[in-house]
This record gives structure tokens, C-alpha cells and sequence, in this order.
């Protein structure tokens, strides 16, 4: 077993020595090329011409010829953020009095203090159209 461990331990240093003796110029390859170069290449060589993008851009931009009352019920307005499409379930916050004690080994004395938590752990919302 110890011989198994030394062998181990042997060609790991191995792996080390002959790994630290690897050249630079064959792990990185040398190149002329500046990364301005190599990102011009790289825009030429792309699907997206500039005349694409402007042309995606405007009709982006353009309203919509279907009209905004095609889109109904699927957009986001002012009347629908202050209804709140999904709203809160109430969750109680309850009042606890812890009275006055003594805690630990050495009986120290806590004042009485009082401490307030939700009922529920998490926050639950109710589904469109549960809660009126």
C-alpha cells in the first residue's frame, strides 16, 4: 500500500516538472492581430449588417398598425399597475409579550419586551379575479 502511495505521489511530481517545461509560444499561440482588428473581422463576418439594425430599430420605433386595441389585456398601463393583477393575501401580523425571565446558565434577567411576526412564513397572492 505504501508503494502504491509513493507511485502516486511520484508521477504527480513527474506531471509537474515535465508540465513546467512546456514553451509559451506552443500553449499561446503568437498573433499580430490588436483586438480592434480581431473585433472589425468579427463585425464583417456577422449576419447583422448596420442596414439590418437601423431598419430593425425603426420598426421597433414605429407605432403599432394593428392598433393599441389589439393589444388589450396584454399590455401594461397605469389603471392595471395600481389594481395590482395579482394582490396580497392578508397576512396577520401578530403581537407577542414575552414576560420577564431569567435566561441562560447563569440566570440572567431579560425585561419583558414584546415582538411582532407574520402568521404565515411566506407572502401567498391570490390569482386573477380571487380576491375582489
Amino acid at each position: 500500500m505504501v508503494t502504491f502511495h509513493r507511485l502516486l505521489l511520484l508521477s504527480v511530481l513527474i506531471s509537474f516538472v515535465l508540465g513546467g517545461c512546456a514553451q509559451k509560444s506552443t500553449l499561446i499561440p503568437k498573433s499580430d492581430k490588436t483586438m480592434l482588428d480581431i473585433y472589425n473581422e468579427h463585425q464583417k463576418q456577422s449576419a447583422w449588417k448596420k442596414g439590418d439594425v437601423d431598419s430593425a430599430r425603426e420598426r421597433i420605433s414605429r407605432p403599432s398598425e394593428m392598433g393599441d386595441r389589439d393589444l388589450e389585456g396584454y399590455t401594461r398601463d397605469a389603471d392595471r399597475e395600481i389594481e395590482q393583477l395579482f394582490p396580497k393575501l392578508p397576512n396577520p401580523v401578530l403581537v407577542m409579550y414575552v414576560f420577564p425571565h431569567l435566561a441562560g446558565e447563569g440566570k440572567y434577567p431579560v425585561p419583558g419586551y414584546s415582538t411582532a411576526f407574520s402568521m404565515y412564513e411566506e407572502e401567498h397572492y391570490a390569482l386573477p379575479g380571487e380576491v375582489e
